[in-house]
């Protein structure tokens, strides 16, 4: 006993001895706290990945509202500019302001809009939200009068028209805006305030404005056929910022703003929480670690910063395209991490107490070390593990939840993410994916065209889209697919951090064929106008069906693309729908036409493009109809000349002159092929285009060519 005691204090109980111990537990301590300091990073990249993939979603969904509802103001200036009583009203006052052509007598301009012009912008203004949040108290005194909001038509000068009643002085700032706008551009004031207003409510509410070019009635939309603007004026308030609200959001402690980036500072458009609510916020655009500031700076993307109340967060941020905004989406960090962070702090607790331990029973601790910090570690590991998968279950939960495929792919090609939908396409659980390259995946011809998106995706630094096609069994589905960068992506097995890419795709299959339904619907009601028009005189029987496909064959010679081949075949059918109002007797008069009443047949396509001007199509065809009966040297209805005349209309004159001369009118009878084809040229590159009557010989000389159907 005495023995073995005497060896206890000679191994164990010398200064060496203690010193020996104290550094190998000290330096098992530092192993120890360095691999669960390298956990600890590895889970915090992994969590940061997790939030990274849920707070884009919404903030992207955020993002397209505000957007949305910016563009419907827009839209709804420029419906009102192209009003015909409105562009008749502004083209006469036009007219009336220049100097008349016979004694040079400039006519008095019309100081006083019509009663109809008023009634249309207030109604307009009162459907579409241009008016103020609430009416003046006493709409007798206009200087009370809470003029924060309104319509206002301005003519070619950038004077006032028309407005309606709580329009605001088009001055100051608003007369800058007005005078820098753009010739035939539609354009956008950011938030301002009115210093120069009597009104109290007025100077101190934030407004933007947008501005709409009105073009003349019989004018294209060019600058130089500008003959005033609309303007439009409203305040920011809950309308705009309803859209930021996100139903069914399933964390606490979130919140969606507003930013923009004003000289060296970012000001908080949209109201706050917390002690700055109901606060005009600015903020240096310097401030350390500030999330709006590093987040406009970088265009966009995902932080863990500080807000405006200086507590950490992870926020999203996304460009707003119709105004310079800036969308961001938080939640706070305490919040997001909480259960990482109790994490960390029991797993530093434990190894404080575990090292205090050390130094007061140092034989003990260096006895069992092995055993307490394997147990210790098993058991923290377990609560981590437990912890993780219930916030992994709901982070999965919202990602499973939604209709599209979603998935990540990091710079290699291998899957970092995927959720349920993405899975089941690959006929795979989630969890099999994950580290696998998308080539074994999804096989080599499949998987190019996702591999080839996200290159391009992370090297222009920008979101790739496209669409494709899939068909399952008897049924092609179409899918939008989308890369959008992400800048880091943090491998739980590696320290390095990568790039790569989040891909969503989103099946659009009904809107696509509720869009050839309604293409289907639309080519039934063209083909069903057409034959009520040319039904109308034996004449012109089958005439407009005949210059619709030979404008698309000619179309097809010049090896022209799709669109302009549709578009011309669609404006060859409705070319002749303005003959309705043509009298019949002037259709059928079978002697020789005046010029007179030549230009009112020939006017027929200026009025089919007037009847049809409301309809959407792909492609301009409108516009091909109105300028079909123009000719290159300028001598047609509207005076436009070559390269002027967009060139489906130069294709649809061509066939239409052609189908013409080789018809029988009631005044002549029809042309011979070889001698209509020898006017054509004679009058090429004159009031023909040269290629496009090429064209039409070269597909006439062809031998193999059945012709029959002109005839």
């Amino acid at each position: 006993m005495l023995k073995k005691a005497s060896v206890f204090r000679s191994r164990y109980t010398t200064g060496y001895g203690i010193l020996v111990l104290i550094s190998g537990m000290l330096m098992l301590s530092a192993i120890g706290m360095g691999l669960i300091w390298q956990f600890y990073k590895s889970e915090h990249r992994r969590a940061l990945l997790e939030w990274q993939v849920v707070l884009s979603l919404v903030a992207e969904s955020r993002e397209k509202d505000v957007d949305a509802w910016l563009e419907e103001k827009f839209q709804t200036l420029a419906e009102l500019a192209d009003n015909v009583s409105l562009k008749a009203y502004m083209t006469d006052l036009a007219n009336s302001a220049a100097p008349a052509e016979n004694n040079g007598e400039a006519p008095q301009p019309v100081t006083t809009a019509p009663d109809y012009l008023r009634i249309l912008l207030h109604v307009t203004s009162e459907k579409s939200g241009f008016k103020p949040e609430e009416e003046s108290e006493n709409d007798n005194n206009e200087f009370a009068l809470n003029k924060t909001a309104g319509i206002a038509l301005l003519n070619s000068k950038r004077e006032v028209i028309s407005a309606t009643r709580y329009m605001p002085e088009i001055s100051g700032k608003l007369a800058d805006f007005v005078n820098s706008a753009r010739p035939g551009e539609k354009a956008f004031l950011d938030i301002f305030t009115l210093d120069n207003e009597n009104s109290f409510a007025a100077k101190k509410t934030k407004m933007i404005a947008f501005l709409q070019p009105v073009f003349s009635v019989q004018g294209d939309r060019k600058p130089e056929n500008q003959i005033g603007f609309v303007i439009g004026i409203l305040p920011i308030n809950e309308s705009l910022f309803s859209k930021l609200y996100q139903p069914g959001i399933p964390y606490v402690d979130s919140e969606t703003m507003l930013v923009r980036r004003v000289g060296n500072f970012v000001e908080y458009i949209s109201p706050l929480v917390g002690p700055a609510a109901g606060q005009t916020l600015i903020l240096d655009a310097n401030t350390d670690n500030l999330d709006a500031a590093f987040l406009i700076a970088s265009g966009g993307g995902f932080a863990e910063k500080t807000d405006y109340r200086r507590k950490d967060v992870l926020a999203v941020a996304r460009k707003i395209e119709n105004a310079p905004w800036y969308l961001i989406h938080k939640v706070d960090a305490e919040t997001a991490l909480k259960s990482f962070h109790e994490r960390a702090r029991h797993m530093a607790i434990i190894l404080v107490l575990i090292s205090l331990l050390a130094l007061i029973t140092l034989f003990a601790i260096w006895r069992h070390a092995s055993s307490l910090r394997a147990e210790s570690a098993a058991k923290e590991y377990h609560e981590m593990s437990d912890s993780h998968a219930a916030q992994e279950k709901l982070l999965k939960l919202i990602a499973d939840s939604q209709p599209d495929a979603v998935s990540i792919l990091d710079d290699e090609g291998n899957y970092r993410f995927a959720n349920l939908i993405a899975a089941m396409n690959a006929k795979m659980k989630p969890l099999e994916m994950l580290g696998k390259n998308i080539k074994s995946v999804l096989g080599a011809n499949s998987s190019k065209k996702y591999l080839e998106g996200s290159r391009l995706a992370l090297e222009k630094k920008s979101i790739i889209s496209y669409l494709k096609r899939e068909k399952l069994g008897k049924v092609t589905k179409v899918f939008q697919v989308k890369h959008i960068p992400l800048k880091e992506i943090p491998d739980p097995y590696n320290a390095e951090i990568r790039t790569g890419t989040l891909i969503v795709e989103q099946d659009i299959s009904t809107a696509i064929l509720e869009r050839m339904r309604h293409e289907k619907t639309l080519r039934t009601l063209i083909e069903t106008l057409t034959t009520v028009v040319d039904m109308r005189v034996p004449f012109f029987a089958n005439h407009s069906a005949r210059v619709s496909r030979l404008a698309k064959i000619i179309a097809e010679e010049m090896h022209l693309d799709r669109q302009i081949r549709e578009t011309v075949e669609v404006a060859g059918k409705l070319i002749n729908l303005g003959r309705i109002f043509t009298p019949d007797e002037l259709l059928a008069k079978d002697g020789t036409l005046s010029g007179e009443e030549i230009r009112k047949i020939q006017e027929g396509a200026a009025l089919s493009a007037d009847l049809i001007k409301n309809i959407q199509f792909d492609g301009p065809v409108v516009e091909t109809i109105r300028q079909s009966q123009e000719k290159l040297d300028a001598s047609g209805i509207f005076g436009l000349r070559a390269e002027e005349i967009i060139l489906p209309a130069r294709i649809l004159g061509v066939a239409n002159a052609f189908v013409s001369m080789i018809s029988p009118r009631p005044y002549r009878p029809s042309l011979e092929v070889e001698k209509a084809l020898e006017i054509l040229l004679a009058e090429s590159g004159g009031k023909y285009d040269r290629p496009v009557v090429v064209a039409l010989i070269h597909y006439l000389n062809d031998s193999t060519n059945d012709n029959s159907w002109l005839f």
